[in-house]
């Protein structure tokens, strides 16, 4: 099992670790090792887990882990992803059990989270670090 942590303690962060509980439930894959997060007192508890520090801690992990940006905001990620400089850092590809994916020309980014409820067609192309959250659904717009 390789040891994952996540960015963000907020709800979505949490939201995040349930998704790497539910993988597990399927296939031991993840340690999960706590949240890093700058605006929460490093050992504090949440849901059990520890804040294991901001990002300055994360940039000083001298081990590879696996790291997932629970971080909805893209300003805010892309601020905080530019921080991370620490290259044992490693970015998985989060997808819940449940998901279903389409075998015809579906490309799924690095880094990127896809939570439970989502259907992922034909021809679809999904680039890194994108979230697609609980439930959400593909609208084609035909022009005539």
């Amino acid at each position: 099992m390789k040891d994952i942590a996540v960015v963000g303690a907020g709800g979505f962060g949490r939201e995040v670790k349930m998704l790497i509980d539910q993988i597990n439930a399927q296939s031991k894959k993840y340690n999960f090792i706590g949240y890093y997060d700058d605006g929460i007192p490093p050992e504090t508890l949440v849901n059990g887990y520890p804040v294991l520090g901001g990002i300055d801690q994360l940039n000083e992990v001298k081990r590879e882990i696996l790291v997932v940006l629970a971080i909805g905001l893209p300003s805010l990620k892309k601020r905080l992803l530019d921080k991370v400089k620490n290259t044992f850092i490693k970015y998985p590809i989060l997808i819940h059990p449940n998901v279903i994916i389409g075998a015809d020309q579906v490309d799924i980014g690095s880094k990127s989270v896809i939570c439970a409820g989502n259907i992922i067609t034909v021809n679809i192309s999904i680039g890194k670090h994108v979230i697609l959250n609980l439930g959400c659904v593909q609208w084609d717009t035909i022009q005539k």
